[in-house]
């Protein structure tokens, strides 16, 4: 298995795909612009979406990349990670049932410490197994982060004010 969908060093559009059981579903790194949207990605081995902008991990800087109205569910990582990702969009999305096992990096959407100025709005994010909404930035943006979080929807959080609970949200459905 290798990563379903790639893209890099230019501005694209990833629209309405279906990718299923990868090693990673889908991966941005290296770009400036571009959407990814109405894509089904499931059952991926570690993260569904991963917004990479890390060199430590062979990513360049990853800005102004509009994640929208995507259903992420059942991989083994993360929904959606943003790693070192900058002034990106992530809104709409739907995140669901990600992680396995007992490891840190399984929640429905997550930004690192690196993470900053990203919009995250109006996203669902439903029983993920470490958090549904998690962010390990510091700044003066969403809760003390440096990400802004609104409207989002989800049950656990490892910063309150990230997710509210939608209370016609039925956890066990």
């Amino acid at each position: 298995m290798s990563t379903g969908i790639s893209y890099s060093q230019a501005p694209s559009t990833v629209f309405a795909n279906v990718v299923y059981d990868n090693d990673l579903g889908i991966e941005v790194d290296s770009v400036t612009g571009g959407r990814i949207a109405n894509n089904v990605v499931r059952a991926s081995v570690s993260d569904g979406l991963q917004l990479c902008g890390d060199p430590a991990q062979g990513c360049a800087a990853v800005t102004n990349v509009t994640v929208d109205n995507n259903y992420v569910a059942n991989n083994k990582g993360s929904g959606i990670d943003l790693i070192t990702a900058q002034g990106n969009n992530i809104r709409g999305n739907s995140v669901s049932d990600n992680g396995s096992g007992t490891a840190d990096a399984t929640d429905g959407i997550r930004a690192d410490a690196g993470s900053t100025q990203n919009h995250i709005d109006a996203n669902i994010a439903r029983r993920n197994l470490t958090n549904d909404c998690y962010d390990a930035s510091n700044g003066t943006a969403t809760s003390g982060t440096a990400n802004f979080w609104t409207n989002d929807k989800g049950v656990t959080q490892n910063t309150p004010g990230l997710c509210a609970k939608n209370e016609s949200d039925h956890q066990d459905d």
